[in-house]
């Protein structure tokens, strides 16, 4: 797993390279580019990423911002 740099010192570029650099989060936000997502839709687009790695993808995003999760009521 990639160290990445700290964030006061890091420029936009470097941040988004370490965030994206874990094997399937570049999957996940691929997917999620196109617009939002519910997580059973992720799970039907991203087949071959497995639940509980999509759960260790979606939770570090959600916390440092990269995606909002909402409550779908």
């Amino acid at each position: 797993m990639p160290i990445a740099p700290k964030k006061s010192r890091c420029c936009p570029i470097a941040r988004s390279l370490a965030v994206l650099s874990e094997r399937w989060k570049a999957i996940v936000v691929w997917h999620l580019l196109s617009g939002r997502k519910r997580y059973s839709d992720l799970l039907n687009l991203a087949a071959v990423v497995p639940e509980h790695i999509l759960t260790q993808v979606l939770r570090p995003l959600a916390i440092d911002g990269g995606i909002q999760k909402t409550d779908a009521h």
